[in-house]
């Protein structure tokens, strides 16, 4: 147990301290720790401890979809295996005695059988931060880790070891391409798996109500016992309402009014540039349940550009985007309801509604604009959270030349 403690220790200092891993080094900790003053290894105190440790040193981890994950996972697997023991004591479960020569097949059977119910519960429980996070469901992980596992216990990981035994004798070339011959297994399985139909399938950014009592629902049927746990249900029920995707934006512009896009008739986004901002409108596209690139998004039709000032209707609404270089001479800025500019107006284009240009961006960050009839709501990236210590209110350069000491809060 103390070698475990040390060689837990030796990993979490070569592996980057990943909230993942603190969570495993502490639970594997505490775990060595009760087997030394023999008590029962494995419990959901474990759990609460790790969590109270990462809450107290790193909390802004909480909402990382990292922590959600391995803390999700940990709580439904612990919960199963503790509701497993328990039930096994009370029907006071005898193993049966059977052949030798059934011995071995009951043995795979039972290795399979728990893979399946270790990976059913684990994605079972990060399904609702990977679904949020991620805008991603895996739907065959169960086939896949099937194949996967048994590779990767019986093959990959002992080669592993076998090899760094024999690397001071210089006798690792065998194990490492067996190792290597089992990585080709696990990566062609991983290949076929994820050739299914529906195998990657996008939703669009779901409700944080809905998230949030799924969550709770979840971890309800871990924390208690026996009919107790039936009482979870009535968060998943009470969080049926929430389920649909939230509605997007009809129009949202980047952080540095690069490139923007609207939604079309078909709730699809249309980029207007197919090059700009990638990250950034990929992200917008995930978000919108789209598993489609940026290229492909900008092809749609809707934009109409020439001379670098692209014009498009939305709900009934005249948008004009220009680029950086545009000349405003050759832009009727009254005929348009709104004005997207890449660069800074300075008051010299004033739209029917609004104009959104470099330093509206720059100083309120990304925006998304929602339209209701003859109703328009803005929402920024600045104005969605609420102030913290840390953030910096952008000072504009010219009060910084005017006084020099001026600062952002």
């Amino acid at each position: 147990a103390i070698a475990g403690i040390i060689t837990g220790l030796f990993y979490l200092a070569i592996s980057g301290f990943g909230i993942s891993t603190q969570r495993s080094f502490i639970m594997l900790t505490i775990m060595f720790l009760s087997i030394l003053v023999n008590r029962q290894a494995l419990s959901l105190r474990n759990v609460a401890i790790a969590a109270a440790v990462i809450c107290l040193l790193r909390p802004e981890t909480v909402l990382s979809a990292g922590f959600q994950m391995s803390f999700m996972a940990v709580i439904g697997l612990t919960g199963f295996y503790e509701a497993w023991r328990l039930w096994k004591a009370d029907r006071a479960v005898e193993s049966i005695r059977s052949s030798k020569l059934l011995h071995i097949p009951k043995k795979l059977l039972g290795y399979f059988a728990a893979i399946a119910a270790t990976t059913f519960i684990a994605s079972l429980y990060t399904t609702v931060p990977a679904m949020y996070h991620f805008g991603r469901i895996a739907p065959y992980g169960l086939a896949g880790n099937l194949v996967a596992l048994p590779i990767v216990s019986l093959i990959i990981m002992p080669m592993a070891i076998l090899s760094v035994l024999l690397m001071p004798l210089g006798l690792e070339y065998i194990p490492l391409q067996i190792m290597g011959w089992g990585i080709d297994l696990v990566l062609n399985a991983a290949a076929a798996v994820s050739s299914w139909s529906g195998a990657n399938t996008a939703i669009g950014q779901m409700s944080e109500i809905f998230a949030l009592l799924v969550s709770a629902g979840l971890i309800w049927f871990s924390l208690w016992q026996k009919s107790l746990k039936l009482f979870g249900f009535i968060f998943i029920l009470a969080a049926l309402p929430f389920l649909a995707a939230r509605p997007g934006p009809d129009i949202l512009v980047g952080k540095f009014a690069r490139n923007a896009a609207f939604r079309n008739e078909d709730s699809q986004l249309v980029a207007v540039d197919k090059r700009r901002s990638r990250f950034s409108v990929e992200q917008w596209l995930s978000a919108n349940g789209e598993k489609t690139r940026l290229s492909a998004s900008a092809k749609r039709p809707g934009w109409k550009c020439k001379a670098k000032i692209c014009t498009a209707n939305v709900k009934n609404w005249k948008i004009a985007y220009l680029y950086d270089g545009a000349r405003l001479e050759a832009v009727k800025c009254p005929d348009f309801d709104i004005v997207i500019a890449a660069f800074p107006l300075r008051g010299k284009c004033k739209p029917g509604h609004m104009a959104i240009d470099r330093f509206d961006v720059w100083s309120k960050g990304a925006h998304a604009i929602y339209l209701d009839g003859a109703n328009i709501d803005i929402r920024t990236t600045m104005n969605e959270h609420q102030w913290r210590a840390w953030d910096t209110i952008p000072v504009a350069r010219r009060t910084i030349l005017i006084n020099p000491g001026a600062k952002g809060k």
